[in-house]
């Protein structure tokens, strides 16, 4: 459901409480409204949450869909594009976000150069010809290197899309994920 074109809802910080009033079956709207305009999925327990957070004051409410607007706004806004460096099985690690897939390959080729005396030949290697790539990811790439006729070998280093419509993995802002 799209907000009216009067939308007393803040799209930016708030200072001080939101001045107004609207009944609380506006403020369930309005709160149903931005929560489906983030593409969230909601199960029974939180659809009871939204019933009893509609009751509630509305400088709160208008406060909580602000916060909800600018939070789907800011995860909109992110690359869909990631380099990844994984090590076997240590922790991954982030080599960086892009909006382009070749940015993204340059960017993971650029990290590994200075972490080798020497590189082979490298050669992005697309996965699912056979699978679907694993998690929220509709495009995988494996960076596989050959050195002088050898058997190439896995790089570690990957570069995935995060499929459009599935849950954004990227980590929140300060959780430190």
């Amino acid at each position: 459901m799209q907000h009216r074109a009067n939308d007393p809802v803040s799209d930016g910080p708030l200072d001080r409480a939101p001045f107004g009033h609207a009944t609380e079956s506006s403020q369930r709207e309005a709160l149903y409204a931005e929560l489906g305009n983030a593409g969230v999925e909601l199960g029974i327990y939180d659809h009871r949450i939204v019933e009893w957070l509609a009751g509630w004051d509305y400088p709160t409410i208008a406060a909580v869909a602000s916060l909800l607007r600018r939070t789907a706004s800011a995860a909109a806004s992110l690359p869909a594009w990631e380099a990844v460096y994984e090590p076997g099985n240590v922790s991954d690690y982030l080599v960086g976000y892009t909006n382009d897939e070749c940015a993204a390959k340059a960017a993971a080729e650029a990290w590994l150069r200075p972490q080798k005396d020497e590189v082979g030949r490298l050669e992005w290697v697309p996965w699912g010809t056979v699978t679907t790539p694993p998690g929220d990811y509709d495009v995988w790439f494996e960076l596989s290197e050959q050195r002088d006729g050898g058997i190439p070998t896995n790089t570690g280093l990957i570069v995935r899309h995060l499929a459009p419509g599935r849950p954004d993995t990227h980590p929140a802002p300060g959780t430190g994920q």
